[in-house]
């Protein structure tokens, strides 16, 4: 009987619960789901009054659980998640719809390009928007569903999967390498290099022969902080640089680009993540994103991998 009776104060208020909690704040909150932050707001004070017992802590500037509303959260978050992808597969099995915001960099651009096409084909009503210019801003405090990243990732609060992996590839211009015979070894390249700045060691690369290995100190002909602009900097001879196969594949393959002491790889594999909220409910459209990212991604990797090593 109590199922019954409170079960259209208790269902909406812990959907709303977890929400909020997953999203860090009503405001967040009500913009993700599409539903006011007052109607949110009252759910979940029906479900505090029901249960007798406090789930947030409210201020103006935040909302955090309280311990009883943590060890709530961490109940039921997957348990509802699973019923809502159920709810989501039964009321249309073969749709999925909606916007999905991506956090994510430019160099990733062309990647982007085919999993946007195979998306369009397979999910017309999924609406993909994505922003290079807050990667490395917070998940949340963006509004982004989901993050794809490369490197070290220090937030711990995020639940990340690894997609791939990848080694840049040493490139110059074909005018570059025909003016510079004399460059043999990776040590040679270090007057050369177009480094890119605001990086740290970003002038510190080790490169791998067969088992040899050394570590070069590089100089800098030019600094960049833009790929694009180390890109054109290339494009017009200025130096020799590092970048990641896929944001050179196509200038390589155009031979506006060649590569340099291929004989040499560099040593450093960089992971490709998706990142999203820790223990958040996934929609079925930020999944069907993850999915083909990483299919693409995979398809991919054989190229990338000849490309660099």
């Amino acid at each position: 009987m109590f199922v019954v009776h409170k079960s259209s104060v208790l269902l909406p208020g812990l959907a709303s619960f977890v929400a909020v909690v997953s999203a860090g704040s009503f405001t967040r909150a009500a913009k993700a789901s599409g539903t006011d932050k007052a109607v949110l707001s009252r759910r979940v004070a029906r479900l505090e009054s029901a249960l007798e017992v406090r789930l947030l802590n409210r201020t103006t500037r935040s909302v955090q659980p309280t311990d009883d509303g943590r060890a709530l959260f961490d109940r039921v978050v997957e348990p509802l998640a699973q019923v809502l992808a159920e709810l989501e597969t039964t009321a249309a099995p073969d749709k999925i719809h909606g916007e999905v915001r991506v956090s994510t960099f430019a160099e990733l651009g062309e990647v982007w390009g085919v999993i946007a096409a195979k998306l369009r084909v397979q999910h017309p009503e999924l609406l993909l928007s994505l922003d290079a210019s807050y990667a490395d801003g917070g998940l949340v405090d963006g509004g982004f569903d989901l993050r794809v990243t490369g490197g070290q990732l220090t937030d711990s609060s995020m639940i990340a999967h690894k997609l791939g992996g990848w080694r840049h590839v040493l490139v110059a211009s074909p005018e570059w390498v025909a003016n510079h015979p004399r460059v043999k070894e990776p040590a040679d390249l270090a007057p050369h290099w177009i480094l890119f700045g605001g990086l740290p060691f970003a002038n510190r690369w080790v490169f791998e022969r067969g088992a040899k290995s050394v570590t070069v100190l590089m100089g800098s002909a030019i600094v960049c902080t833009d790929g694009a602009l180390a890109r054109t900097a290339l494009y017009e001879g200025v130096g020799v640089s590092a970048a990641p196969p896929f944001y050179l594949q196509r200038d390589i393959e155009d031979g506006r680009l060649v590569r340099v002491l291929p004989q040499w790889r560099t040593a450093h594999v960089h992971p490709l993540w998706a990142v999203r909220p820790h223990r958040d409910l996934v929609p079925t459209r930020v999944q069907a994103v993850i999915d083909m990212a990483e299919q693409v991604i995979s398809a991919a990797a054989p190229d990338w991998a000849a490309l660099s090593d």
